[in-house]
């Protein structure tokens, strides 16, 4: 993130990639450009590195087309917003938005058997973390602060797997778990996602 320190073009374009490796059905990896995000959604009152509303601009998102992370890379700053017809991951209307009810652990569950989705945290909680599972005792923090994605839902164990943006070197490969039914670091609070079309 460097100089430009946001999680919410980084987590549409998550939920971008997920939707168009639904649709592909492959499992070829889809990259697309957070920095094309970032620089022409002002959805929300998004404000490029000054920050962005990630609900808003996944609802923005789905209308666009998305470009490719090779074609529009990250630039760690601000940009102006442009456009290459030419080399589109996701062309819009491929992917629909679709929230979920917030506060509603069930209906989230539900939705993650659709794929990912995109959450709100606090994520103060998560500055230290290293592995195993964050429990009520340390992750009660509601200053939604950081947007990242919920991937896993473990029913035996009780716990939520979160993909984080920072890299593979934090937590587990990039990963934090969490404990299930306690709305650990606040994330069932702004919930949504992007899911194929058709």
């Amino acid at each position: 993130q460097m100089g430009c320190p946001n999680s919410w073009p980084y987590s549409v374009a998550e939920e971008m990639e997920s939707c168009k490796m639904i649709i592909n059905g492959d499992g070829e990896e889809v990259l697309v450009s957070n920095q094309q995000i970032q620089d022409c959604c002002h959805e929300g009152g998004s404000q490029s590195c000054g920050g962005g509303d990630p609900m808003s601009c996944l609802k923005w998102g789905v209308d666009q087309d998305i470009q490719t992370e090779d074609s529009y890379p990250t630039q760690q700053t601000a940009m102006e917003c442009r456009q290459d017809p030419g080399t589109i991951a996701v062309i819009a209307g491929e992917c629909r938005f679709k929230a979920i009810q917030s506060y509603n652990e069930t209906a989230l569950l539900l939705a993650l058997q659709e794929g990912p989705v995109s959450v709100l945290v606090d994520a103060n909680s998560m500055l230290l973390y290293m592995h195993g599972t964050l429990s009520a005792s340390n992750c009660d923090g509601t200053d939604l602060n950081f947007a990242l994605q919920l991937v896993a839902y473990d029913a035996i164990n009780q716990e939520l797997t979160l993909r984080n943006m920072w890299s593979t070197f934090f937590g587990e490969n990039g990963y934090v778990r969490i404990q299930a039914n306690v709305n650990c670091l606040s994330f069932t609070t702004f919930p949504a996602m992007a899911i194929p079309s058709h």
